[in-house]
């Protein structure tokens, strides 16, 4: 053990001298600081500490710093494999023999090709940092620039495919950050990529991840019926298709040649069973090497046969696990465990395990415990000594959830019928529907554990997902008038690293579910809550739909200036559509005024968390940690102080469509309408995001650049324009006209647009009937990517993008910038 001392407040700490040079956050005042001993180098780092500016990212003068690594794709590996080059190359030399006019057709095109990729390839480079990577890549319409901080790295796979790797001897390498799509940067045919995949690695470790492999806890591989299994269906599947597709085509032989049928069939059943063979070797050999290790830093797999694929996740990015179980995998009780890496593409499968039970203990006891409580530490050293899993990391500031209430909670069958029951106008429907809701009530768990919410279906096939306490964002409790009378509610978890959110649905509420759900999940009601002030009055609700109403005011209008031609329709359209209008205003107003009530309409503010509580019909309460809050919106109501407050919290839910073609991805998001005094109301959240008072000095200023935003329309409005003056000049002056007011439009809403990049965060600005303000801190930043597209090229400016933390797409982005250089040398900033 040894002592070290915060460098800001001085506050003693006593900790295990292992944990050297990890960073440490200071219970007392926050300050971040690197443990560094022995005691007496603490007056060392302070030294350091008083001369830069930025104490969050200081390593870099205490370690030694390694030189940048600058990695370029290998030439003709890049242009022949991953572009149409080699294709259209071999269309030209057969077309030689066809055509001259059309062999010079496509060498033209090829050469086009080339010479694209060529220029591509010139430009597309990977440098690797101490602090991050950076990719720049460039088309011909664009360049671009993706910079990714290695702290927040969720998974590295390192890829070799047999063809590329015998010809070329190039890897490709993938690297997943936090959350985004976007973020996903790929090495493409580069040399020596285990290199680099170490060299990541021993970067990573600079970045306050562990990933030293300290123990080996477990390895594991599939099982062999599985791969047996796997291989049978395989098999049905595709070689079926083969074995058809080869005896309609000999068949087909024998009918125009007369050969003899039976003699020809025997050449597709040898194939097809010359293939069978094959593919049967092929797969079992790749399936066999699959191999797992669960260090207790890190989770490593490999698979290899031809193609090799090496990859690992750092246990600190593990989100959530889940257990899955099909059909056949029962039988012979088989089981996939699949590990979620922040969000749901970045998956590790482990399938058909017999161990798998151990698996997901093993994985959620490392995720849960690679972060040390500053206040277990002394604890951790003395119950830990002999421990087989022994390694913790980080220290960081307490999640205070209770850890002692654990629960099992069934669905009630009473409400899961009462539900259906307006089926019984279609017997067979109702029927359907009641066998499926009994086996849902039989057959799902909900369940409490001492660190995670989880959620059991097990019938013919088995489904178990499991959220740790640390990852949930937010928990939404619902009861409906037949909950009231049943006694019954629904449970909603939102969790980064899921794309689906766990739902307790229609368990019995006991007196203390509640109380206990919430304390599990870090939110404690007994704390002392802050109330916000809600204003609802005519004024402000007819202010805040006053778009609405000037849509509405615009329809009669029409409808009226109509009229005057055509009487008739004064009395048969325009007053009752007024009546009509009058009546909806009437009833949602009613609605609102009891909806918005200080009694059904309640704000509340605590130091972790916002409580959102609504009700007439239905009772809804939201519950959000504000330590995962990506950003606040606001939005003003013409001629008033009042607001809607939207707070957007990680994760996003992933709605796929049936044909799971596509999906949508929809936001958690929390709502608060009608919120009085709302500019200090959005810097006051503001300040609890911060964890410290917001420094609200602008340091630079961005604004759109119009000429570069309306050259479009003005390019389409002198086209349509002149086309339409061949027909008529009337309608050419009408389209002249009708694009002035568009671009009159256009511009003046950029030029009440603005970006302020102040000390804390950065705020967007704009209005037109409601003004809207947007603001994300930089302590939530993901990423940033820079894009140059033509016309930006022509104006000499760019577009940037703001990523944040547990976001799937882009948050802000900061369009057609002039000064796009020193704002994005401000926002990259480590």
């Amino acid at each position: 053990m040894a002592e070290i001392k915060c460098s800001n407040c001085a506050k003693e700490y006593e900790i295990d001298s292992k944990l050297e040079w990890k960073k440490v956050k200071c219970s007392n005042c926050g300050n971040i600081f690197i443990l560094s001993f022995p005691k007496e180098n603490n007056e060392i780092l302070e030294e350091k500490l008083n001369k830069i500016d930025d104490k969050e990212h200081f390593k870099e003068d205490l370690v030694e710093k390694e030189e940048d690594n600058v990695i370029k794709p290998h030439k003709l590996s890049y242009i022949l494999l991953w572009s149409p080059v080699l294709l259209f190359l071999i269309i030209t030399i057969i077309s030689f023999f066809i055509s001259l006019p059309v062999w010079l057709v496509f060498l033209i095109f090829t050469s086009l090709i080339y010479f694209w990729y060529n220029i591509k390839y010139k430009k597309e480079e990977y440098i690797i940092t101490d602090r991050k990577i950076i990719f720049h890549y460039w088309n011909l319409f664009s360049d671009n620039s993706v910079e990714v901080n290695l702290d927040k790295v969720t998974q590295v796979s390192s890829i070799l495919w047999f063809i590329q790797y015998k010809i070329f001897w190039t890897w490709n390498l993938i690297v997943k950050t936090a959350w985004s799509d976007n973020s996903i940067i790929k090495f493409k045919n580069i040399n020596s990529t285990m290199d680099i995949y170490e060299n990541i690695q021993t970067r990573m470790r600079k970045n306050w991840f562990h990933l030293l492999k300290d123990k080996l806890v477990q390895t594991t591989k599939p099982h062999w019926l599985w791969i047996v299994w796997e291989i049978f269906w395989k098999l049905i599947a595709n070689f079926l298709i083969v074995f058809v597709w080869l005896w309609n085509l000999f068949a087909g032989i024998s009918t125009t040649s007369g050969w003899n049928l039976d003699f020809l069939m025997i050449i597709p059943v040898v194939l097809f069973v010359v293939i069978i063979v094959l593919l049967l070797v092929v797969t079992y050999l790749d399936l066999k090497r699959r191999k797992y290790e669960v260090y207790t830093d890190s989770i490593f797999y490999t698979e290899w046969f031809l193609t090799k694929h090496y990859s690992f996740l750092p246990m600190e990015s593990v989100a959530d696990t889940e257990n899955t179980q099909s059909f056949f995998s029962k039988i012979f009780w088989l089981h996939d465990v699949v590990v979620s890496s922040a969000w749901s593409n970045n998956k590790v499968v482990f399938k058909n395990m017999l161990d798998w039970e151990q698996m997901m203990k093993n994985i959620k006891y490392l995720k849960d415990n690679i972060i040390m409580w500053e206040k277990d530490i002394l604890k951790w050293e003395e119950n830990n000594k002999n421990s087989l899993i022994w390694y913790k990391d980080k220290i960081e500031k307490p999640l205070d959830y209770d850890k002692e209430f654990k629960g099992e909670y069934k669905m009630s069958m009473l409400k899961s019928i009462v539900v259906i029951l307006p089926l019984l106008l279609f017997p067979p429907a109702f029927l359907a529907a009641l066998i499926w809701q009994v086996i849902r009530v039989m057959f799902t768990k909900y369940i409490v554990e001492e660190s995670s919410i989880e959620k059991k279906f097990e019938f013919l096939s088995k489904k178990h997902n499991s959220f740790s306490v640390e990852k949930i964002t937010g928990v939404i409790i619902k009861q409906s008038i037949l909950d009231r009378v049943l006694w019954t509610c629904s449970i909603s978890f939102w969790s980064i690293g899921s794309g689906t959110n766990i739902i307790f649905s229609n368990i019995k509420k006991t007196e203390d579910l509640e109380k206990n759900i919430l304390a599990k999940v870090w939110i404690k009601l007994e704390e002392d809550k802050k109330r916000l002030p809600i204003k609802f009055n005519l004024f402000d609700y007819l202010k805040s739909i006053i778009g609405s109403v000037i849509f509405v005011l615009f329809i009669i209008t029409i409808i009226f200036i109509v009229s005057v031609f055509v009487p008739e329709l004064w009395n048969n359209i325009l007053i009752p559509l007024w009546l009509f209008f009058i009546f909806i205003f009437f009833i949602i107003y009613i609605y609102k005024i009891i909806y918005y009530s200080k009694f059904r309409y309640i704000q509340n503010i605590s130091a972790n968390y916002l409580e959102s509580i609504s009700w007439i019909f239905f009772i809804e309460k939201d519950y959000v940690s504000f330590r995962n809050v990506k950003w606040i919106k606001s939005i003003k109501y013409p001629l008033t102080n009042t607001w809607n407050l939207i707070f957007n919290v990680a994760w996003e839910q992933v709605a796929e469509t049936k044909s799971k073609k596509w999906f949508i991805i929809l936001s958690n998001k929390v709502k608060l309408s009608f919120v009085s005094n709302v500019f200090d109301t959005h810097k006051y959240f503001d300040n609890i995001l911060n964890e410290s008072k917001i420094d609200s000095s602008v340091i630079s200023t961005a604004k759109q650049d119009i000429w570069n935003s309306i050259i479009g329309f003005i390019i389409l409005g002198v086209m349509i324009s002149i086309w339409v003056w061949s027909i008529t000049l009337i309608a050419s002056i009408a389209v002249i006209i009708f694009f002035i007011l568009i671009i009159w439009l256009i511009i003046w809403i950029i030029k009440v647009k603005y970006y302020n990049f102040e000390k804390d965060r950065v705020l967007f600005s704009s209005w037109i009937i409601y003004k809207k303000k947007h603001t994300i801190l930089y302590n939530r930043f993901n990423f940033i990517e820079k894009n140059q597209w033509f016309i930006n090229k022509i104006f000499k400016n760019w577009t940037v993008k703001i990523y944040t933390l547990w976001s799937w797409s882009v948050e802000m982005l900061i369009k057609n910038i002039p000064n796009f250089k020193e704002i994005y040398d401000l926002l990259k900033k480590d």
